[in-house]
């Protein structure tokens, strides 16, 4: 049955590829989890086995089959697309501080804490619900831990060697029994199988009896000496954190203090305002005041007028009709005239609130403050792996490191464009620097030279023909071009391009160049040719070639086996001495129309078709196989290079340039 104590894992956050804290937990449809980079690269690793694009992929614990719902995409994306496992993300976020409840519970509108999670159902348990987990037998073999220790695996206890698992983390059944140095990757019965079965170098476990004498001894002297200096940099980290803890505060108190001493300012205006308004106020009630008073008088008066009229009317003679009119007359032009002096006076209308222009403004003002903050240089992991580690770290280096064929892969890096430019092919100048050579609006040829760091030309040269090919002299730091039709050009680099030199000009159509050793080799029609780099007039024919200049084709140099490869007219790419004696030809099957070739420092051949497709050739001719099926924007490549360590490949081809790390 699956209960706590029969379970050593504390860790359900565990991915079980990486054997690491999961990050970006993404799940399949059989529930199970893994970052979402670990799956990614095993999708991409069983497709580079498969050789051919996948349809579905295998779950790398339970082997059940998964149909992508985006089959369409590149099998790069297909990771990305899976379902975030949120259950995992919540407990992550909050198991230390908020109350998980129990997800059987839940969906009986019951509510009660949870304590235990099940790793193979992705949910949590109380205690009750969890012996009913455990009587059922489908759910046996679940993996079920606590909460409260899920998020505390760095918790010291006294060692329990039962926690070191030996079971696969792929084949949960079988146990680790066999290390494979060419992948650096332990394995059970069933991984040698499936997924070494071609490797050269494995080794038994229980044959390594140099385990314990050395490599632990080493391994615990080195933990020794990092936990040392990793305690050195939390204690100047924690100096770091409580002196900008105190910064935070004083800014806290400084702006506290500068918007209270503000809204001082705004309510002593706001009080004088509202004085100066009331003084206002009262004035204007005042005036109103005395008018309404004066109507008031005037009002009386016309009515006693109105009354004494109509009794002098009625009962007066003629003589009192008629004073009585004139002296109406009068007496109501000295009331007006007396009224005057009261009504004609100015007087307060309307009253509007007009705010200054400055309120204005701080009436849109979003922002009161802003905060400036000073960042730190971000230190690369090398440079930690320097200040933690010692040189040579066992921890750190392979175990037994052989380089092998088998482990080659290619890992997209980042994606130039080339607006308009038909790139036809390139080299390093520089490790950060890239130069690629072609054409613009259909008749221009051009050089360009590009920052790889922020993508940025450098400079550029206009040429009056298509450039093909490209190589670049490290000692000299000069630039060789290959050119459509039969010119040759010499640049000098520095900031720029200068010094331009033609240097072949015959009629005779080139093709791809090379430079070794102080000499620069070239196809001319159908031979390889050299000429000096100190002497860059005189061609001399090193030997005759099957090749087509009409066409794009390939010339490199295999410096560790000091030797010279070449494209054909039919595809195929020979190897031969520098006098043209013939190691041996490579036919691929699989490529329909090699267009370049180029060579690791290791030995191992890389070449490209046309159509996209990138593979690599064992030093022996012997051995093939698929590195990319499809590059990452590239429909087409035409040339394709390695910079001086030979840790990135370039790839070239119409608008755009990619770069991909060689991972060995």
């Amino acid at each position: 049955m699956a209960t706590v104590g029969q379970v050593n894992d504390q860790d359900a956050f565990t991915c079980p590829i990486c054997l690491e804290t999961l990050k970006t937990p993404k799940s399949l449809p059989c529930n199970h989890t893994f970052c979402e980079t670990c799956i990614g690269e095993f999708i991409l690793s069983t497709e580079l086995r498969a050789e051919k694009k996948l349809c579905k992929y295998p779950c790398p614990v339970c082997r059940t089959i998964v149909t992508p719902t985006n089959q369409d995409d590149n099998a790069s994306q297909w990771a990305a697309s899976l379902p975030h496992n949120f259950a995992i993300l919540s407990l992550m976020d909050n198991s230390k501080s908020v109350k998980q409840e129990c997800h059987l519970c839940k969906r009986r509108d019951k509510i009660s804490e949870a304590t235990q999670w099940c790793r193979d159902c992705a949910e949590a348990l109380c205690e009750e619900c969890l012996q009913l987990h455990s009587f059922m037998k489908l759910f046996a073999d679940h993996k079920v831990v606590q909460i409260d220790e899920m998020n505390f695996p760095s918790i010291v206890k006294e060692p329990n060697l039962g926690m070191l698992s030996d079971s696969c983390p792929i084949h949960t059944s079988k146990v680790l029994e066999a290390f494979c140095f060419d992948h650096q990757k332990l394995c059970c019965v069933l991984c040698l199988t499936l997924q070494h079965r071609k490797c050269k170098d494995v080794q038994a476990i229980e044959e390594m009896q140099n385990l314990k004498n050395v490599k632990m001894s080493m391994l615990l002297s080195e933990v020794n000496a990092i936990k040392v200096k990793v305690g050195k940099v939390m204690k100047e980290k924690n100096g770091e954190k409580e002196k900008l803890d105190i910064s935070f505060t004083e800014i806290e108190a400084e702006a506290s203090q500068f918007i209270s001493t503000l809204k001082d300012k705004l309510d002593s205006l706001l009080a004088s305002f509202i004085k100066g308004m009331n003084m206002y106020r009262e004035e204007s009630g005042n005036a109103f005041e005395n008018k309404l008073k004066t109507f008031e008088k005037l009002s009386k008066y016309f009515d006693q007028l109105k009354c004494t009229t109509k009794n002098v009317q009625k009962h007066g003679t003629l003589n009192q009709m008629f004073i009585h009119f004139e002296k109406s007359k009068t007496e109501i032009k000295s009331g007006l005239t007396g009224a005057s002096s009261v009504l004609n006076t100015s007087s307060i209308s309307e009253a509007k609130l007009v705010k200054s222009a400055k309120l204005d403004q701080v009436e849109n003002i979003e922002d009161i403050f802003e905060l400036e903050l000073i960042k730190t240089i971000p230190v690369d992991l090398n440079a930690y792996v320097k200040q933690l580690f010692p040189s040579g770290s066992s921890v750190l280096s392979k175990t037994d490191p052989l380089s092998s064929f088998d482990c080659i892969l290619l890992k997209h890096i980042k994606t130039i464009a080339l607006k308009g430019f038909d790139v036809y092919g390139g080299v390093f100048v520089s490790d950060e620097v890239i130069v690629a050579g072609g054409i613009v609006e259909g008749f221009v040829g051009k050089i360009q030279a590009i920052n790889l760091l922020d993508k940025r030309i450098v400079h550029e040269y206009p040429l009056p023909t298509l450039v093909k090919r490209l190589a670049f002299d490290f000692e000299s730091k000069s630039l060789f071009l290959s050119c459509y039709g039969s010119k040759m050009y010499r640049f000098k680099v520095s900031n720029a391009f200068h010094s331009e030199m033609t240097i072949k000009d015959n009629n005779q159509r080139n093709g791809g160049i090379c430079i070794y050793d102080g000499t620069l080799y070239v196809i001319v029609e159908e031979t390889v040719q050299k000429i000096s780099l100190k002497n860059v007039q005189l061609f001399k024919k090193c030997f005759e070639t099957n090749t087509s200049c009409r066409n794009l084709n390939g010339l490199e140099i295999d410096s560790k086996n000091n030797r010279l490869l070449y494209t054909s007219e039919n595809s195929e790419v020979v190897c031969t001495s520098f006098d043209g004696e013939e190691i041996f030809k490579y036919k691929d099957e699989f490529m329909e129309e090699t267009t370049s070739v180029s060579v690791h420092s290791a030995g191992i051949i890389f070449l490209c078709d046309e159509y996209g497709q990138i593979r690599i050739i064992s030093e022996d001719g012997q051995q093939s196989r698929t590195v990319l099926n499809c590059c990452h924007k590239l429909k087409k490549v035409r040339d394709l290079c390695f910079d001086k360590s030979s840790t990135r490949l370039a790839v070239f081809g119409s608008s755009y340039i990619e770069l991909y790390d060689v991972c060995a």
